[in-house]
C-alpha cells in the first residue's frame, strides 16, 4: 500500500528504495510465520516432506499468478474493445481510438478527452465508464477452494 501513491511520482528508482524494503521486510516476517503455522500439526518424521510439499505448492502458485493475471488482463481488454465497438454513444474515430490505446497502455478515459468527437466529451466519457464497469472479469463468480 505504500507504494500506490509513490510510484506515479516517482523520478527514479531510489525513491522506492524505502517502500519496497518496508514491504518485503513485512512479507518475509509475516511467510515465516506462516510456514510455521502450516507445518506445526505435522509430526517430526514428516515434517522434511510437509516442507517440500508447501514449497512445492508456493512455488507453482507463484508462477501461474502471472500467467492468470496476463489471461484476465487480455480477457478484459477484448471485451471491452467489443464492447465499445458495439456502442452506439461512441463514434467511429473514438472507437479506433479505444482500440489503439488498450493496445497501448490502458488508459483510456484520459485519452478519449484529448480527441476531437462528434458527442460531448462527457459522455464519451460516461460511455467508456458504463462499458467498464459492465465488462464482466473472467471467472466472476466461479469460487475455487
Amino acid at each position: 500500500m505504500a507504494l500506490i501513491p509513490i510510484v506515479p511520482h516517482a523520478g527514479s528508482g531510489w525513491a522506492l528504495t524505502l517502500p519496497l524494503l518496508v514491504a518485503g521486510s513485512g512479507l518475509g516476517l509475516l511467510v515465516s510465520q506462516l510456514n510455521n503455522y502450516t507445518l506445526a500439526p505435522i509430526s517430526e518424521e514428516r515434517v522434511s516432506e510437509a516442507a517440500g510439499v508447501n514449497s512445492a505448492c508456493g512455488s507453482f502458485g507463484s508462477r501461474w499468478v502471472g500467467v492468470r493475471g496476463a489471461i484476465m488482463l487480455a480477457s478484459l481488454s477484448l471485451i471491452f474493445t467489443n464492447m465499445a465497438n458495439s456502442s452506439d454513444v461512441l463514434p467511429a474515430d473514438s472507437k479506433a481510438q479505444v482500440a489503439q490505446v488498450l493496445e497501448d497502455d490502458a488508459e483510456v478515459r484520459a485519452t478519449l478527452d484529448s480527441g476531437a468527437p462528434r458527442r460531448p466529451a462527457a459522455e464519451i466519457r460516461d460511455e467508456v465508464v458504463r462499458i467498464n464497469t459492465e465488462a464482466p472479469a473472467p471467472g466472476a463468480g466461479r469460487s475455487r477452494c
